[in-house]
């Protein structure tokens, strides 16, 4: 006899990359079951999926049950080829600075391709000057976090001066400053600058940033040997 198959789910398909076979699932779908067909895209890093499900108005911010890990998490994990899903998400509502509860790590942290970090600050920026964000200053502190990173002097000169930039020291969830990333990623420029606008070297980020930046990453800018 021949063997049948099941079809696949919205989030297999979803996971799959293959939009055509995508369209026709959406109409009877649940608005829970989009939002878990983002993260599962994010997860395979299926960016035609991914754009398609969040353009056309799925939810995006749903995290992963035990990581806390969000469609944005993946997606900056994800790659060069990611990075357009990193701008539709962001674009469409998706948490910029947000920690996930479980496996500890920012946006920023998963996104170690450059082309990724560029992606998140662009996208950031822009909804701040489109007045799209639900948070102004979260995304601003973001954005300065993620362009120290970087090493990118003007966007770091022109966030310093944004009115919601009300603390240069501003930290995320491990307590970490714009400060600590320029010096994780020795952006000695970007020091400089960090420094002369009056950010602090004497502050302190969370003891668990050591599992995070570890095996020599010196995630205090001063072990650096920078004065």
């Amino acid at each position: 006899s021949e063997r049948t198959f099941a079809p696949m789910s919205l989030s297999e398909v979803a996971a799959s990359n293959n939009v055509a076979q995508l369209k026709p699932l959406i109409a009877s779908s649940t608005p829970a079951d989009l939002s878990q067909a983002v993260l599962s895209a994010a997860r395979a890093f299926a960016p035609d999926t991914l754009d398609h499900l969040v353009e056309g108005g799925a939810a995006c911010n749903l995290c992963e049950e035990g990581t806390g890990l969000s469609p944005l998490h993946y997606a900056c994990r994800g790659g060069r080829k990611m990075a357009l899903c990193v701008i539709t998400l962001l674009e469409n509502g998706a948490d910029g600075g947000g920690r996930a509860a479980g496996a500890g790590t920012t946006p920023l942290d998963e996104a170690e391709d450059p082309a990724i970090k560029h992606a998140l600050v662009t996208a950031l920026i822009n909804r701040l000057d489109l007045n799209k964000t639900q948070s102004p200053e979260s995304d601003t502190r973001a954005a300065l976090h993620c362009a120290a990173a970087l090493g990118d002097v003007e966007r770091i000169k022109s966030l310093l001066k944004s009115p919601f930039l009300t603390d240069i020291d501003a930290a995320d969830g491990l307590a970490r400053t714009a400060l600590h990333w320029a010096g994780h990623f020795a952006m000695m420029t970007a020091i400089d600058i960090l420094l002369a606008n009056g950010a602090s070297p004497d502050a302190r980020a969370s003891p668990k940033v050591s599992e995070l930046w570890q095996d020599g990453s010196l995630w205090d800018y001063r072990l650096r040997g920078v004065p």
